[in-house]
């Protein structure tokens, strides 16, 4: 499915590069308008974090109301947007980008020729640099993009992160929840499955920490699970000859009012290493 998607965009953004100068150029001058205060922005009464990129992904939502509505309402004391460096109507007192180390930059080319919503010049917007998953098998390509992002922009610092497994595991079993080892958890036979970004990164994860894997199901990032989703899982991990399942947290938090709990679900955590 990943494949198959990946292609249609190679096509996409073939044919859209010849207009690529043309977007660069409106999201530059539309930046500018910006910083010169010839269109407006909205600022909060509480600090504003950004945590954006320059690659897609995500989407646009209206933040400024939102913003207002979590400080009036439930008295935030500071706000951190998701997705947000091109929303330039909020001020913010803190601009992070995030970098895949498996995606960097795309392919360099700005929208519909590519991957980048707005030309490099904009990252000088940014407060710092956070490259992440810098543990992937494209893991050898952050050398170089670090000293390419540190030569082009030496002002601002850089991060990196990984993402690192949680020594136990949760096991959900017939509304019992309890927690397992690598070791004993490697001992069963699994399906692993996920709805995340980077789905590729959490099966390598799982492999390299014992789990024996008798096959892997990926969903598109964000995905919203179905009873039906939830149904082929189980008859595709009992066809495997597996028994049980195993998923992110993040997936775990969106299907535990879904899962019948017919079979054992592992759940693996993770934690954030600098």
């Amino acid at each position: 499915m990943a494949g198959k998607t990946e292609n249609i965009l190679k096509s996409l953004f073939f044919f859209g590069r010849p207009l690529s100068p043309l977007y660069s150029f409106i999201m530059t001058t539309r930046g500018s308008f910006y910083r010169k205060g010839l269109m407006k922005q909205h600022r909060l009464k509480v600090p504003v974090v950004s945590v954006g990129n320059l690659v897609l992904g995500g989407t646009g939502k209206k933040r400024f109301l939102t913003g207002r509505f979590a400080i009036d309402s439930f008295g935030a004391d500071i706000l951190i947007l998701d997705d947000g460096f091109q929303h330039l109507a909020l001020q913010r007192d803190l601009d992070l980008v995030l970098f895949n180390a498996s995606k960097g930059l795309g392919n360099g080319h700005v929208l519909p020729g590519g991957e980048l919503r707005e030309s490099l010049s904009g990252l000088k917007r940014a407060d710092a640099f956070i490259i992440s998953n810098v543990d992937t098998p494209q893991k050898d390509n952050v050398p170089e993009f670090i000293s390419f992002l540190k030569a082009r922009f030496p002002e601002i610092p850089l991060f990196t992160f990984s993402y690192q497994p949680e020594n136990v595991l949760l096991r959900i079993d017939k509304d019992k929840n309890a927690t397992i080892s690598h070791e004993v958890a490697g001992k069963i036979p699994l399906y692993g499955f996920c709805g995340i970004a980077g789905p590729a990164s959490f099966k390598m994860t799982l492999e390299k920490n014992g789990m024996k894997l008798k096959g892997f199901q990926d969903f598109p990032d964000h995905h919203d699970y179905s009873t039906s989703d939830i149904r082929s899982l189980l008859d595709d991990a009992r066809t495997s000859g597996a028994e049980g399942l195993i998923t992110t947290e993040k997936d775990w938090v969106k299907l535990r009012s879904l899962f019948p709990q017919e079979m054992p679900l592992l759940v693996q955590p993770v934690q954030l290493c600098f």
